[in-house]
C-alpha cells in the first residue's frame, strides 16, 4: 500500500555555501530546489550531513538539476558532480557502507545519461539529427553564450556588456571589451580617439586635397608683367596640379609711363579671357605700390599640364607689374 513519506525542502542558491542535514532527522526525502528553477553557480554548494551515520544509515535527495557552474560546482555527501549532472534532476541516493558513503545517481524522465555510460562510438549522426528541440534546453538567462568550458563540458558566460565583442582569444571564447584608438557602442557605433589617426598609418599617396582644409587647398602663384616696350604681351605659367583660379592680385613695380592706361587679363588654357569681377586697368602715372583685386568667376579651371598666361595691353609702353594669382587645388 502507499506509504506517506515526509520531506524537506532545502533551496539552492547562486551564493552556494554548506548544508548539513542531521542523521536524527525523521525525513524520508529532501527536495534539493534551485532558486527560481535555475541559478549560476558563484560559490561551490557543499551537501553534507552532521552526527555519527550508521551502516545501512541512507539519505535520499531529490535533485531538482538547473544548476550552472559560473564556476563554482556541487557536492552530495563527497560525490561532486559534473557540469552536465548539475544541469538537470536525480534522484540522489546516499548509503552508509563500510564507514564511507556510497553516492549514486538514479536516472529518470528528465534525467541526462552521463557519456561515462556510453560505449565509445555508439551515438551516430543518424541518432541526433533533427532530434533536439531547442525548447528542451534548459531555461537560462538573457544575454548568455554556451561555451565548451575546459573541462569540455558545455556551460554559460555572460555576453551581455554593453560595447563588448564576443572573440577568440587563443584559448577560449570570451566576452572582450575593446580598447586602443576605438570604443564600441552597444548600439554598434564605432568611435576613435582623437589624434588616432597618425601619418604611419595612412598609405602613401592617399590623402586627396578634398580631405584637407580650406586654407591647404589655397596657393598663390607669382608672375612678374611688363609693359615696356617689346615686353607688352604675354607672359605664361604651367600648372602642375587641377584646380582654379580665384582672384588676382596686380601690383604696380614700375610707375606706368606712357600717355595712356594700361591693362592686364588672365588667359585659360584655350586662350579664353577668364572673367573678372572687375577688369584690372592701371591709369598713367600710377606709383609703385599702387595695387588692384579683382575676383575670377569663369572660364577659371584647369586640370595638370595647362599654360595660364598673364597678357598685358598698352598703346603706349611703360611701366612694370607683379601678378599674383589665387588658385584653390581640385
Amino acid at each position: 500500500m502507499p506509504k506517506q513519506l515526509t520531506y524537506e525542502n532545502y533551496t539552492m542558491l547562486a551564493a552556494g555555501g554548506t548544508k548539513s542535514f542531521s542523521v536524527s532527522d525523521n525525513v524520508d526525502i529532501y527536495n534539493l530546489l534551485p532558486n527560481g528553477g535555475g541559478i549560476y553557480l558563484g560559490v561551490n554548494l557543499i551537501i553534507d550531513v552532521s552526527g555519527t551515520p550508521t551502516e545501512g544509515m541512507q539519505f535520499v535527495f531529490n535533485y531538482g538539476g538547473g544548476v550552472v557552474y559560473d564556476p563554482s560546482s556541487v557536492t552530495i555527501l563527497g560525490r561532486t558532480l559534473t557540469a552536465a549532472e548539475a544541469l538537470t534532476k536525480y534522484i540522489v541516493v546516499c548509503t552508509y557502507i563500510n564507514g564511507a558513503w556510497v553516492v549514486r545517481l538514479l536516472f529518470g524522465s528528465l534525467s541526462s545519461v552521463s557519456g561515462a555510460y556510453l560505449a565509445d562510438g555508439t551515438v551516430t549522426n543518424a541518432k541526433l539529427a533533427g532530434s533536439i528541440d531547442p525548447t528542451k534546453f534548459l531555461a537560462s538567462v538573457r544575454g548568455y553564450l554556451y561555451r565548451a568550458n575546459a573541462s569540455g563540458i558545455w556551460g554559460a558566460f555572460s555576453a551581455v556588456t554593453s560595447g563588448n565583442l564576443v572573440m577568440g582569444n587563443g584559448t577560449d571564447v570570451v566576452s572582450q571589451a575593446m580598447s586602443g584608438d576605438a570604443t564600441l557602442s552597444g548600439t554598434g557605433v564605432l568611435t576613435l580617439a582623437n589624434n588616432a589617426i597618425t601619418t604611419v598609418k595612412i598609405t602613401d599617396a592617399n590623402v586627396t586635397v578634398a580631405k584637407v582644409s580650406a586654407d591647404l587647398k589655397a596657393e598663390m602663384v607669382k608672375q612678374d608683367a611688363s609693359f615696356e616696350a617689346g615686353e607688352l604681351g604675354a607672359y605664361t605659367f604651367r600648372m602642375p596640379y587641377p584646380g582654379s583660379v580665384t582672384h588676382f592680385y596686380v601690383q604696380v613695380t614700375k610707375v606706368m609711363g606712357g600717355t595712356d592706361a594700361g591693362t592686364v587679363i588672365l588667359k585659360n588654357n584655350a586662350g579664353t579671357t577668364m572673367t573678372a569681377t572687375t577688369p584690372v586697368s592701371i591709369p598713367l602715372a600710377t606709383a609703385i605700390g599702387t595695387a588692384y583685386s579683382t575676383a575670377i568667376t569663369a572660364n577659371n579651371t584647369f586640370v595638370a599640364g595647362d599654360i595660364i598666361t598673364v597678357f598685358t595691353a598698352k598703346p603706349t609702353a611703360g611701366g612694370k607689374i607683379t601678378c599674383s594669382v589665387g588658385i584653390v587645388r581640385s
